[in-house]
């Protein structure tokens, strides 16, 4: 659902295992695990706390069975926790560039009106795009959704889907449990601050390419969906109001980012730029002091990275 919904938009995702902790000597930014298999450097991981709280972190080295974290740990881990597998969703060009050439780039969707499908709609040659994410102070992650159909039945031969009958838990009210982190791109520490407001524009655009022929199967009036050049920005409102930041802009100071909403497993979610050029910082308006602050994500160590996953601007975590 929404793991399958987030790669259609940016084209790559990678699953990592759960593992435990062990063999001793650990630090709170180099951790050993029983196993590294199905782990990645660019992929993100969660140490669980006692009090089963996961703090994700991304990958940025792995020798052996000792795995390097990209900032540290708020603690250090112990032999027998639990370093919390899931799903790390990147920015894959190779994919996301062409949907002629990939297969499954695509996908059809359905949309139903009334209790058990009293109208159905089918829709097909279907391409997502991420188009915003909102972190908005004592309030629930918003994901912005935009979805192109290529074709589609109506409700007089569409499908005539049931709703699930299982029971929804409660989703946790965010603001305690959520963290953002900012610090210098360099660091391997995050500082948390205090924010208003976080508003991300992912910048993976879609555009379909019209074909005025008629086309063979769900493809109907639209030969492929591509992708353009685009910014990854995130927007954020600071309390109180930081000149240090106007410091940092002049010295060309790119820093990094992390919206973590703390969870359980299976109910935590992260957002992570590792490396954003400052584009603009103001003195925010309202009632109280505060800055607001433009970032542009870039890709992380391009000189180094080998892989889409290890070069991607941005990453969310899903664990």
């Amino acid at each position: 659902p929404l793991s399958r919904m987030l790669a259609n938009c940016w084209g790559g995702s990678h699953q990592c295992s759960t593992r435990t902790v062990a063999g001793g000597g650990h630090t709170t930014t180099v951790v050993n695990v029983d196993s590294t298999g199905s782990w990645l450097v660019g992929a993100v991981v969660a140490w669980e706390d006692d009090d089963g709280r996961l703090h994700p972190r991304v990958i940025t080295d792995i020798t052996g069975l000792a795995v390097t974290l990209n900032t540290a740990l708020p603690d250090t881990p112990q032999d027998g926790d639990l370093i919390r597998g899931g799903l790390t969703i990147f920015i894959d060009e190779d994919v996301i560039t062409d949907t002629s050439s990939n297969a499954g780039s695509t996908m059809a969707a359905c949309i139903q009106k009334g209790a058990n499908g009293a109208a159905g709609f089918e829709l097909r040659g279907c391409k997502a795009e991420l188009s915003g994410i909102n972190f908005e102070r004592e309030g629930f992650p918003v994901l912005d959704f935009t979805v192109m159909a290529a074709n589609h039945d109506d409700p007089s031969t569409g499908p005539n889907p049931l709703l699930p009958s299982a029971t929804f838990p409660l989703p946790s009210v965010m603001g305690p449990d959520t963290s953002i982190l900012v610090e210098d791109s360099d660091s391997s520490t995050l500082t948390g601050v205090c924010s208003g407001s976080v508003s991300v524009t992912p910048g993976v655009p879609v555009t379909p390419l019209e074909c005025l022929a008629d086309n063979l199967g769900d493809m109907e009036g639209v030969a492929l969906y591509s992708t353009s050049p685009a910014d990854s920005t995130i927007e954020l409102q600071l309390f109180p109001f930081d000149s240090t930041l106007y410091t940092d802009k002049a010295a060309d100071t790119n820093k990094q980012i992390a919206v973590i909403k703390h969870g359980s497993a299976g109910g935590a979610f992260a957002f992570f730029a590792q490396n954003c050029e400052i584009q603009s910082v103001v003195f925010g308006e309202g009632e109280f002091t505060s800055s607001e602050m433009r970032l542009r994500a870039v890709e992380h160590a391009p000189e180094t990275a080998t892989t889409a996953l290890e070069r991607s601007k941005v990453r969310i975590f899903l664990g």
